[in-house]
C-alpha cells in the first residue's frame, strides 16, 4: 500500500532503486513518440557533436524517473492524480548504459476541503551512477487522505 496524504512529511526524502536505460528502451521511446532524430539514434553523427554516444531523449529521461519513484511503491493505490510538473530543468546529458535514480524531497502539502484528498509537493531529481543530477522536476500530486476509522 502506498503513503496516504498525512504520511507525508515536508522534507521528507524518498530514495528509488536504480535502473539501467537499455538500447530497447531508447528505440522503443522512438517508435513510440516518432522522435528518431539522430542524436537519439545515430551512433556516428551524435559522437560527431562530441558525445561519447547516441542521447537519451529527455522525455524518455523524465518518463523513466516518473517510474522510479513509482517503484518506490509510494503511489501505490492511494496517488489519484498528477496534477503538474511546474518546472523540468534537464541537467546533464544521460546515455544508454546510465543508471538513474530518483530522489524525492516533499517540499509541501495542503489539504483538500472535502477531507478525503491532499495535494503533495516535491522536487524530484534524477540522479546517474555518478551521483550527477541530470534531470530535476517540481511538481504536484492528489493523494488520498487516509480513511476514516469508524
Amino acid at each position: 500500500m502506498g503513503m496516504y496524504f498525512e504520511d507525508f512529511v515536508e522534507g521528507q526524502v524518498i530514495r528509488s532503486g536504480g535502473r539501467t536505460l537499455t538500447d530497447a528502451d531508447l528505440v522503443m521511446f522512438a517508435g513510440i513518440t516518432g522522435n528518431a532524430n539522430p542524436l537519439h539514434m545515430d551512433e556516428e553523427y551524435a559522437k560527431g557533436l562530441g558525445h561519447p554516444g547516441r542521447l537519451v531523449h529527455g522525455l524518455l529521461t523524465l518518463s523513466l524517473m516518473t517510474g522510479l519513484v513509482e517503484r518506490t511503491g509510494i503511489m501505490e493505490s492511494t496517488i489519484l492524480a498528477h496534477l503538474e510538473i511546474k518546472e523540468t530543468r534537464f541537467l546533464k546529458p544521460v546515455y544508454v548504459g546510465d543508471t538513474l535514480r530518483a530522489e524525492v524531497r516533499v517540499t509541501g502539502k495542503r489539504a483538500i476541503s472535502d477531507g478525503k484528498r491532499g495535494i503533495v509537493t516535491s522536487e524530484t531529481v534524477g540522479v546517474n551512477q555518478r551521483d550527477e543530477e541530470v534531470i530535476r522536476t517540481i511538481d504536484s500530486s492528489i493523494y488520498k487522505c487516509r480513511p476514516a476509522q469508524p
